[in-house]
């Protein structure tokens, strides 16, 4: 296992600071998401916390560096640069010395990599992700072999212990947990825009129904961000004159087109059914629906579970 470029850049400074080779240096975020769930963590900048004795403690940021030498293990905080981001080391939240450590390294459904580090002697835990990569396997290994081995046969002859399968279990548990949350919650939110979309393209078709009849013409149109065209025109009533958007269908009209509207509610109605809204409402639809859908049967058949 060798050293990554940007790795590379930060070992000679690191070494120097701490007296001792490194092994991995690394940025990964935290995945404390059973933390997210508390209703006393509900912050507008959610950030998760280091668990100490089993009760939620600091804030610590949602971005954290790893260091991995031959005798401990440094979390520190994380600074973001231009060339990425770097360790803080007069920031340390956890250290783990060779001895001390109990960590869980586990990939999840998903292929991401969860790991859990809990110290002995601080009774101090911290979960921690990071995307499934080559660079993940090869820590997952590194901090299995740095983990306290647990006292049985295996363990007294060297060989390294298993994942803890209770820790194992929370840590996929919560990860679960959170991930179906996190779709109800999508889904909901395109249900209501899919809803507000719908009555907004019906409420045009209904201005044009129950309006009265006028007759406007096309000042101006353009085009916005999302390709929809907007028009601008004037149109006389009950002999005044006024001005304003026309809603509706009016694609392929130049300026200065004379077309038939209905008024209703001081705004103007083109005839014909506006495609936006009704296409914009499908789509959040659809992905309403898909996203409700339980997630054992969104995955695609024959996707096991990996756990590492």
């Amino acid at each position: 296992m060798v050293l990554r470029n940007y790795e590379q850049r930060l070992e000679p400074q690191l070494s120097l600071e701490l007296g001792e080779p490194i092994l991995r240096c690394i940025a990964l975020n935290a995945a404390t998401m059973h933390d997210r769930m508390r209703l006393d963590s509900f912050t507008p900048l959610w950030r998760p916390s280091l668990i100490v004795n089993g009760q939620p403690q600091t804030r610590v940021p949602q971005t954290m560096f790893l260091i991995l030498t031959p005798t401990r293990i440094l979390i520190t905080d994380a600074n973001r640069g231009m060339t990425g981001y770097r360790p803080i080391l007069d920031t340390v939240i956890l250290t783990l010395r060779r001895g001390d450590a109990e960590i869980t390294a586990i990939q999840d459904d998903d292929g991401l990599w969860l790991y859990h580090f809990k110290s002995r002697s601080q009774s101090a835990e911290l979960d921690l992700e990071l995307a499934s990569s080559g660079i993940a396997v090869e820590l997952a290994g590194q901090l299995r072999e740095f983990s306290v081995a647990q006292p049985t046969a295996a363990s007294m002859s060297g060989v390294t212990a298993p994942p803890d399968p209770a820790v194992a279990s929370r840590m996929l548990d919560a990860r679960r947990r959170w991930r179906t949350k996190s779709y109800r919650t999508g889904a909901a939110l395109g249900a209501v825009l899919s809803l507000v979309l719908f009555g907004f393209g019906a409420y045009q078709v209904y201005g044009y129904h129950v309006g009265t009849p006028a007759r406007a013409t096309i000042v101006s149109c353009s085009h916005t961000a999302k390709r929809t065209r907007t028009c601008r025109g004037t149109w006389t009533l009950e002999e005044k004159t006024y001005a304003g958007r026309i809603w509706g269908d009016t694609d392929g009209l130049p300026d200065g087109s004379v077309l038939d509207v209905r008024i209703y509610n001081d705004s103007a109605f083109a005839p014909g059914i506006p495609k936006w809204p009704f296409i914009g409402s499908a789509i959040c639809a659809v992905m309403a629906v898909f996203l409700f859908i339980p997630e054992r049967r969104r995955r695609r058949p024959g996707t096991s579970r990996r756990r590492r």
